[in-house]
């Protein structure tokens, strides 16, 4: 007469072999032990499953400012050649007219009406912002989905004072532009508070129109870290700045989001939810989650990290060379050597740092960096 036995097995691994074998011991207490056997779990199902990846660009200009050509050529651009999903122009709000009083500046409507025309549900969004531009060495910041613009040339204007206006308007979003010693990096990324933690979403880590690694292309990935450090809930993007038109196509360098169709409205809402990564690659697609919580979520302090992580490159020579996990000050937690264009890993951490993030680098060189997970510690 024989007993079935039933075992159930927590904190597997998706995607793992196991090595297992069962002993038995009758009421003789006489034992045998079976062979060894193996199983694999099945690969987890992406939490992202839902959304899809979309392309795009946050930052550039026109000859509204100091770049070149109009707002319906660049957005004509954007989307007819370097077949961006998503596009923003944001010129410098101190060249518009009537500066001082957005309500009265035909350029500013006319940018947001060019906007409008050219956006299209599932086709391509249009997105219309401005740069704010302080000349102090305070730094530049992108600014989208207002009404109003803002100047610096407004009396008082300062970091501070812009911080609580954003803040204010729930709606707006915002970027960090191009943090350095350059143009500043926004006295250290100070003047943290929960309410502009809401509305600055983004930090460049990569700007210019040059290819990565010229002289026109400006790295800023230390800089993000030091912004986690100091609190606050951003995502990273990489925008070309364009002053000529080459909107999109100077560099192969994205601002990539994850949203369940493309639409203006689900750009804003990936953005708000940090479903953003950073991709000097113009296709690489990067999936990332922890405890089945994907990219910008913020985990509820647990003990153990089941980590799931994929890269894929459509085109098979832009092989990935290496995934880092990035936390706390920079350090990389775990990190794993690879040599293809579609790859995956589901390494298991105990939870000791404030967030992480996933750092992948190909075989050329390109750098691709994701949004956060923080652990909720």
């Amino acid at each position: 007469m024989s007993t079935s036995h039933s075992v159930y097995l927590t904190g597997l691994v998706a995607n793992t072999t196991y090595h297992f074998t069962v002993q038995s011991t009758n009421l003789s207490s006489l034992s045998s032990t079976s062979s060894d056997y193996t199983f694999t779990t099945l690969s987890s199902t992406p939490p992202n499953k839902d959304y899809n990846f979309y392309f795009g660009q946050l930052h550039s200009h026109t000859s509204n400012s100091d770049g070149q050509g109009t707002y319906s050529s660049a957005y004509t651009y954007a989307r007819d050649t370097a077949k961006l999903d998503f596009f923003a122009i944001t010129d410098h709000s101190n060249n518009f007219d009537n500066y001082t009083d957005w309500t009265k500046s035909q350029e500013w409507a006319n940018m947001k009406n060019t906007a409008n025309s050219f956006n299209k549900d599932g086709v391509f969004a249009a997105i219309a912002g401005f740069e704010m531009t302080w000349s102090n060495g305070t730094g530049h910041m992108n600014t989208f989905n207002t009404e109003w613009f803002e100047s610096r040339l407004t009396t008082g204007m300062n970091l501070q004072t812009y911080y609580n206006k954003i803040a204010a308007d729930t709606g707006s979003i915002s970027q960090w532009n191009h943090p350095g010693t350059k143009f500043g990096d926004f006295n250290n990324f100070g003047y943290y508070s929960a309410a502009t933690d809401k509305a600055i979403k983004l930090i460049e880590v990569g700007n210019g129109a040059g290819v990565p690694g010229s002289s026109s292309y400006y790295p800023s990935y230390s800089y993000y870290t030091t912004a986690l450090d100091k609190g606050w809930h951003v995502a990273p993007s990489n925008n070309q700045d364009n002053h000529s038109t080459n909107w999109g196509t100077s560099n192969d360098c994205r601002t990539v989001i994850l949203a369940t169709s493309l639409t203006r409205k689900n750009v804003f809402e990936a953005i708000r939810n940090l479903r953003v990564y950073a991709s000097e690659d113009k296709d690489l697609e990067i999936s990332f989650s922890i405890n089945n919580s994907i990219m910008g979520s913020t985990l509820s302090n647990p003990s153990t990290l089941n980590i799931s992580i994929t890269g894929y490159d459509s085109e098979a020579s832009d092989t990935i060379s290496k995934i880092e996990l990035i936390s706390d000050g920079g350090i990389v937690s775990a990190s794993k050597i690879f040599s293809s264009n579609n790859v995956s890993w589901n390494p298991q951490l105990a939870s000791k740092y404030k967030y992480y993030y996933v750092r992948i680098t190909e075989k050329d060189g390109n750098i691709a960096v994701t949004a956060p997970i923080w652990t909720g510690k």
